[in-house]
C-alpha cells in the first residue's frame, strides 16, 4: 500500500522534518542527527538495510527532506515557544 508502513501504520508528513534536526534522543542517550534518524527509519520502521552516511542515496534523501522544509521554523528542543 503506497503511503503506508510495513506494520500497517501510515507515514507521517516528513515537510519541516528536517528542521527538528539535530536533536537529543533520550532512548539514544545522545544527539541525533537527521541522517542517523534516516537510518533509524529504514532499519527499524522500513526493515531495510542503513545507508552509508556520506554516499549518494543518503546525500539525494537528505537534500529532499531538507528542501521540505524550507520556510518552516527551525525546532529547538527545550525552546520557550
Amino acid at each position: 500500500m503506497e503511503g503506508m508502513l510495513p506494520s500497517g501504520k501510515k507515514i507521517p508528513s516528513l515537510i519541516g522534518a528536517a528542521a527538528t534536526f539535530p536533536r537529543y534522543n533520550k532512548r539514544a542517550g545522545k544527539v541525533i542527527t537527521l541522517e542517523m534518524q534516516v537510518n533509524s527509519c529504514i532499519a527499524n520502521a522500513l526493515h531495510g538495510m542503513p545507508l552509508s552516511s556520506d554516499g549518494p542515496r543518503m546525500v539525494a534523501l537528505v537534500t529532499y527532506l531538507t528542501d521540505l522544509s524550507q520556510g518552516k521554523p527551525i525546532k529547538l528542543q527545550g525552546a520557550s515557544q
